[in-house]
C-alpha cells in the first residue's frame, strides 16, 4: 500500500510527475557520478611504467615501500601525485600512482625509501643482518622516469649512509 493510499486520499499532482521522471532523473545523476569519479582518477601529467629494485651493501631489501615524488619543474608549484611501489622478497618494485601498476609521472623524481617493520630483536627483516633500523631515508640523487618507454631503476645504497642520513 502506498503512502497516499494509507491516509485516505489521491496522491498530489507533483507526485505523478516525479514518479514519470524518476527513471531519468535516477539515471542523470549515476551518470554524473561516474563521470565524476572516473574524471577524478586522471591524471594531467604523463604516466609511464617503472620498475626496479632496491639494494642495501649488494643485498635486495625485501621488505618496504618506496615512493617516487615528482619534482615541480619550472615556477610550478604542483608537481604531481607520487608513485608507490611496495618492495618484494627480491628487492623489486613496480610503481602505481592512480591504479596498481600505472607507473610514475614522466620527468625527474626524490625518490624515498620506507624501512621495514623492526623486529623483535632489533634487527631489521629483509636486509643485511647489521643493516641499522629506520623509518625512512631519502636518496640523495633524483631519479628520472623518461616518457614514451618503459623505465626500470635500481637503486642501491649503502648501510652507513642508512645509518648516517635515514629517519629513525
Amino acid at each position: 500500500m502506498v503512502f497516499h493510499e494509507a491516509i485516505g486520499g489521491r496522491p498530489p499532482r507533483w507526485w505523478s510527475t516525479f514518479c514519470e521522471t524518476l527513471p531519468c532523473a535516477t539515471l542523470a545523476v549515476w551518470l554524473g557520478l561516474a563521470v565524476v569519479i572516473t574524471g577524478c582518477k586522471q591524471s594531467p601529467y604523463e604516466l609511464v611504467p617503472v620498475c626496479g629494485t632496491i639494494s642495501i651493501d649488494g643485498q635486495p631489501l625485501s621488505a618496504g615501500r618506496v615512493m617516487f615524488a615528482p619534482i615541480a619543474r619550472g615556477d610550478g608549484l604542483d608537481a604531481g601525485k607520487p608513485a608507490f611501489g611496495d618492495l618484494q622478497p627480491d628487492g623489486s618494485f613496480v610503481l602505481s600512482t592512480y591504479q596498481d601498476n600505472d607507473g610514475a609521472i614522466a620527468g625527474d623524481h626524490w625518490v624515498t625509501i620506507f624501512g621495514p617493520k623492526q623486529g623483535a630483536d632489533g634487527t631489521v627483516p629483509g636486509g643485511p643482518t647489521d643493516l641499522p633500523a629506520f623509518s625512512r631515508y631519502t636518496v640523495r640523487q633524483k631519479q628520472s622516469v623518461a616518457a614514451d618507454q618503459e623505465n626500470r631503476i635500481d637503486i642501491a645504497i649503502r648501510s652507513q649512509d642508512i645509518a648516517r642520513f635515514a629517519t629513525q
